[in-house]
């Protein structure tokens, strides 16, 4: 008698210790998923989908962060220790305004995701990704704790390996 485990295929259990799912989406984050298609001229195409509650804590932090890194803002006294005043989120939002903060955060989402899924895939890529819409589309989409979805092209690095026999089979092939 065969168990339920040997009439699975091996591949769905390979992909499913990975975090893919049968599609081939990658769900590392929590609240996102990935979905690539197969490289073509040294760029890998991406599709993610964000969720609402990932873009809310990811705003929650940028505008923390941002509080914790303004000047000393008049009205507000320093933290003990000679850190920067408790400065709440409605004025540093207020203080740069809507669309510089929702701007700080589309860069975040879009770099954490995309840099957090090519070190899952054990990807080697540029830093630099060309995301397919334009900043302002983004922006008008992005709203926190709403899903944000958008497409973009990862580069490629050639792998130093592959570079290393191209020039050990050449040196082989002349001797």
């Amino acid at each position: 008698m065969r168990s339920a485990l040997s009439t699975r295929p091996q591949h769905s259990i390979a992909t499913r210790r990975l975090g893919r799912d049968a599609k081939g989406v990658v769900s590392a984050l929590p609240g996102v998923e990935v979905v690539s298609d197969e490289p073509k001229e040294g760029q890998v195409p991406v599709k993610v989908n964000v969720d609402g509650r990932y873009t809310q804590s990811t705003y929650d932090r940028v505008v923390r962060e941002l509080a914790a890194s303004t000047p000393v803002v008049p009205g507000f006294r320093k933290a003990k220790g000679g850190k920067n005043a408790l400065i709440p989120s409605k004025v540093v939002v207020q203080m740069l305004g809507q669309k510089r903060v929702s701007g700080f955060v589309v860069q975040t989402i879009v770099t954490d995701v995309l840099a957090d899924w090519a070190k899952d895939e054990g990807l080697k890529v540029d830093k630099e990704a060309k995301v397919d819409q334009e900043q302002d589309v983004l922006l008008s989409g992005f709203k926190p704790g709403k899903p944000l979805e958008f497409t973009a092209k990862l580069n490629l690095q050639e792998s130093e390996d592959a570079t290393t026999s191209e020039g050990t089979n050449a040196e082989a092939a002349t001797e």
